[in-house]
């Protein structure tokens, strides 16, 4: 829980100053291992994606039957939530508390798990498979 609050802490920060967004783009394409897109990394949590599909499953849920979808925290990597979207579960809004999430490391999860990724930006990617980021984004979150 620390670690994801200084996360959110560091994420504020970045959004508030001038250039922070480009900082963070920085950080996400020449940063630290944990926050380059590589497939390891996708992979991993592709496999925490497959998990939750299964407990559904196992709780007798369809999963293309759940309606809307809202990912609290998405993130600059959205694997879990593009591996719900990959068994139906759309449309999706991903919310975050800064604007973190960048097309070239979406296009890299999107073409990892088999999704078309020839689309030139991530709001047109997004609208194209019913899904919305919204950032920043404070409470009451929309579906």
């Amino acid at each position: 829980m620390i670690r994801f609050l200084a996360k959110v802490m560091i994420q504020r920060l970045l959004g508030a100053m001038p250039g922070g967004h480009a900082v963070y783009g920085l950080l996400q394409r020449h940063g630290t291992r944990s926050i380059a897109p590589n497939p390891e990394a996708i992979a991993n949590k592709e496999m925490l994606g497959r998990q939750l599909i299964g407990w559904l499953a196992e709780a007798g849920a369809d999963p293309a039957t759940l309606g809307p979808h809202l990912d609290i925290g998405a993130g600059w990597l959205p694997v879990v939530p593009l591996v719900l979207h990959r068994h139906g579960i759309t449309p999706q809004t991903w919310v975050d508390v800064a604007p973190v999430m960048r097309w070239p490391a979406v296009a890299a999860v999107a073409r990892q798990l088999g999704f078309d990724a020839a689309d030139p930006d991530l709001d047109g990617w997004l609208a194209r498979h019913h899904c919305r980021y919204l950032a920043p984004a404070l409470p009451p979150y929309p579906l």
